[in-house]
């Protein structure tokens, strides 16, 4: 990749391996988290299910029952924080990288549309985790990885797997790796912001 992108990165992974953190590419779903296909529609309504579970598809969202969940059904208690699996940026930059996060709360689990990027036991995790994946810092790492329109673990190689006890924005990022003016223009030229939700 481009040569201004070698030493903001040699910052992350040397900050990194000092703090003893591994990278988030360990904490990311394998392509299909739950085994359930793009395709499947589940019941428009919970009512009448035993279990229901929340099934988020890209067609919108239906319900199953839990002990048809044929993998990971553990899962369905966490919150968890997914990302879509395909996301084209076309030529020009700034890119977005991928698609907004979606926190999905205990009781859900989703297609294969979506990959699992993290699992945390309570909500103010997975939002401090949903600001990190928005972070400029955050998908230009990915970007760095990426060079099809799809997402599954490896892109996230490069990206410290933080504790998410605080909101991370990219001041506080860029303040933690030592990254200077000149490299955050960088950034800048080539992430474009993600604000808010998305919607």
């Amino acid at each position: 990749r481009r040569n201004e992108a070698v030493p903001i990165l040699q910052k992350v992974l040397t900050t990194n391996a000092k703090d003893g953190l591994g990278n988030l590419a360990a904490k990311v779903s394998p392509i299909q988290p739950f085994s359930i296909r793009t395709n499947f529609r589940g019941a428009a309504q919970p009512n009448g299910l035993e279990q229901p579970v929340r099934l988020i598809g890209n067609g919108g969202d239906t319900y199953i029952e839990r002990d048809r969940i044929p993998r990971n059904d553990a899962w369905v208690d966490d919150w968890k924080v997914l990302l879509g699996r395909a996301y084209g940026a076309g030529d020009s930059f700034p890119h977005q990288i991928y698609n907004y996060p979606i926190i999905a709360e205990p009781g859900s689990a989703c297609t294969e549309t979506y990959l699992v990027i993290n699992r945390f036991k309570t909500k103010k995790q997975a939002e401090h985790f949903d600001s990190y994946l928005k972070t400029r810092l955050v998908r230009f790492l990915v970007s760095l990885r990426k060079n099809t329109q799809d997402i599954y673990s490896e892109r996230f190689q490069f990206v410290p797997d933080l504790p998410m006890d605080r909101d991370w924005v990219d001041e506080a990022l860029y303040k933690k790796y030592g990254i200077t003016e000149d490299e955050i223009s960088f950034i800048d030229s080539m992430i474009r912001p993600m604000d808010g939700s998305g919607e």
